[in-house]
C-alpha cells in the first residue's frame, strides 16, 4: 500500500494533531535510534511530501534497518487517546476504513493490526524498492565492464549525493532519498562549499525581520524539496524508461510536468524578499532563471579512454550551488 493512502485511512481530521506532525511521529517511533530519522528529514516538509505521495522508499529502509514496532502501536494508541470524547466513533471510522486491508481488526486489537500492517504492508515493500535502487544504481556503473569505471564514482558514495572523487561527482544519483534530503543536510555533505567560505554570500540575519528571515527559510526548503523531487523524476524518466511499461512511463512524465509548473510557480514568491533580502536579490533571479530552463536529463557517454560516464543537465549542479548559496547566507 502506498503510505499516503495508509495515512488518510489512519487519519482523523480535528483529532487533536495535524497529519504532518502524525507522519512525522509515527515515523520516530518506529525506530530504536530516532536519529537515524531526523539527521537527513529537519523540516516538517519531508513528512508533508510523504502525505502527498512522495516516496518514502529511503525512510523506510531506515526504519526497517533500525525497527522498534512497540513503538509504532504506541503511537498509535497516543494518537487516537487524543480524540478524547469522540474516541470510540473515531476508533470505529478507523476499523471501518481498515477493514477491507485486516478483515480481523477490532477496537481491542486495532493498534497491534495496524502497526503490523504498516510494516509489512507499507514500509518492508518500501524498503525493498530502495534496495533495488541500490542495485540498479550499482548496475549502473558496472553494465559494461568493471575496469571501464574505475574512474567513476563510487556507486554506493553516490547513493547519499557525495563522491569522494571530486573531479567526477555525480550527486543526487539515487531515486529514492532525494526527495527526503532537506537542505541543511545537503549542506552539511558537500564538497562544493569551500572551507574558507570566501564564495559564500554574508548578509546581517539578526538585522532582518524574525518573520520574514523563517517564511524565507521555508520557501527555501521548499524549493529544494520540489527541486530535488524533480531531479529524482528525472534520473528515473532517463535512466530507467526500460524498467517501466508505457503506462508506468507516461504516469512518471505526467508526474514531472505537473510538478515541473509547481517549481516555476513557487520560484515567484521569491518576488516577495527582494527588498527585505536585497542582497539576495541576484541569486533570486539566477533561481527563478534555472527553475524555468532545468530538464533534468541524465544519460551516458564514453569518454577518451572509453570509460562509461554518466552525465546530466549541467543547470542541476549550477541550481545546487545557487540554492546552497542562499541558505548559507540565511543560516549565518
Amino acid at each position: 500500500m502506498e503510505y499516503k493512502d495508509f495515512i488518510n485511512k489512519l487519519y482523523i481530521k480535528g483529532a487533536g494533531i495535524i497529519k504532518a506532525k502524525l507522519t512525522k511521529y509515527l515515523f520516530l517511533n518506529a525506530v530504536n535510534d530516532t536519529s537515524i530519522i531526523t539527521n537527513n528529514r529537519i523540516s516538517d516538509e519531508s513528512y508533508k511530501g510523504y502525505n502527498r505521495g512522495n516516496s518514502i522508499n529511503r525512510i523506510a529502509y531506515d526504519v526497517i534497518n533500525s525497527l522498534k514496532q512497540s513503538g509504532i502501536e504506541s503511537c498509535i494508541e497516543e494518537y487516537l487517546n487524543k480524540m478524547q470524547d469522540k474516541e470510540s466513533e473515531n476508533v470505529q471510522k478507523i476499523c471501518c476504513k481498515f477493514k477491507e486491508d485486516i478483515p480481523d481488526i477490532t477496537p481491542e486489537n486495532k493498534c497491534k493490526k495496524i502497526a503490523d500492517f504498516f510494516i509489512d504492508e507499507v514500509l518492508r515493500p518500501a524498503a525493498k524498492e530502495y534496495e533495488k535502487t541500490i542495485s540498479r544504481t550499482k548496475d549502473i556503473s558496472t553494465r559494461k565492464d568493471p575496469a571501464s569505471v574505475q574512474g567513476s564514482p563510487n556507486a554506493e558514495s553516490a547513493i547519499d549525493g557525495y563522491s569522494e572523487d571530486n573531479s567526477n561527482n555525480i550527486t543526487n544519483i539515487s531515486t529514492t532519498n532525494i526527495n527526503e534530503t532537506v537542505v541543511s543536510s545537503m549542506i552539511n555533505n558537500t564538497t562544493l562549499i569551500n572551507d574558507n567560505r570566501s564564495n559564500t554570500i554574508v548578509i546581517n540575519t539578526l538585522s532582518k525581520n524574525a518573520s520574514e528571515l523563517e517564511g524565507l527559510k521555508a520557501l527555501i526548503t521548499e524549493l529544494n524539496t520540489i527541486f530535488m523531487n524533480l531531479d529524482e523524476i528525472g534520473l528515473i524518466l532517463h535512466m530507467s524508461s526500460w524498467l517501466k511499461s508505457d503506462d508506468e512511463q507516461n504516469e512518471k512524465e505526467q508526474q514531472f510536468e505537473a510538478l515541473k509548473v509547481d517549481f516555476i510557480k513557487e520560484h515567484n514568491k521569491l518576488r516577495r524578499y527582494y527588498l527585505s533580502f536585497s542582497e539576495l536579490r541576484e541569486m533570486f533571479d539566477e533561481l527563478r532563471s534555472l527553475s524555468h530552463t532545468l530538464t533534468f536529463w541524465y544519460g551516458y557517454r564514453n569518454d577518451e579512454q572509453n570509460k562509461t560516464r554518466i552525465e546530466c543537465d549541467h543547470q542541476i549542479e549550477k541550481y545546487r550551488k545557487c540554492i546552497e548559496a542562499v541558505w548559507n547566507a540565511l543560516s549565518e
